[in-house]
């Protein structure tokens, strides 16, 4: 659910390449909320040869329901170069573990503060 100007090559590669290997037999996607980048990562998947109906986009969802529907997710993964900060936040208040790689920008350490600040360490 971050922005899509945090997602690099690098980090969509990652991710595509998760995508393929992840043993779900294709029922696994990547969910994120439309910011108008769409047709460049699904395009992008494309050319990783991952299925592009496996990159889900939504809406913005409504203030009083965001957490319940964020909350269907499995698994939340952060960009390193820019972390996510609220979106962090709402993730883990909706229960929903959060994969992130801190680096040395505060920028990009910012979920791992709140992992730590939360007590449940980085995981890295």
């Amino acid at each position: 659910f971050n922005d899509h100007y945090k997602i690099d090559p690098v980090i969509f590669k990652a991710w595509m390449s998760v995508l393929k290997n992840d043993g779900s037999g294709g029922s696994s996607v990547i969910w994120a909320l439309r910011h108008g980048a769409e047709h460049t990562l699904r395009a992008s998947a494309a050319i990783l040869k991952v299925d592009s109906a496996r990159l889900i986009f939504s809406a913005f969802f409504p203030k009083g329901q965001h957490l319940q529907i964020k909350g269907l997710s499995d698994l939340f993964l952060d960009t390193p170069l820019y972390n996510a900060h609220s979106t962090a936040s709402d993730m883990l208040w909706a229960q929903v573990p959060v994969l992130t790689l801190p680096v040395e920008k505060m920028a990009a350490r910012a979920a791992a503060s709140i992992l730590l600040a939360g007590g449940m360490g980085i995981g890295i």
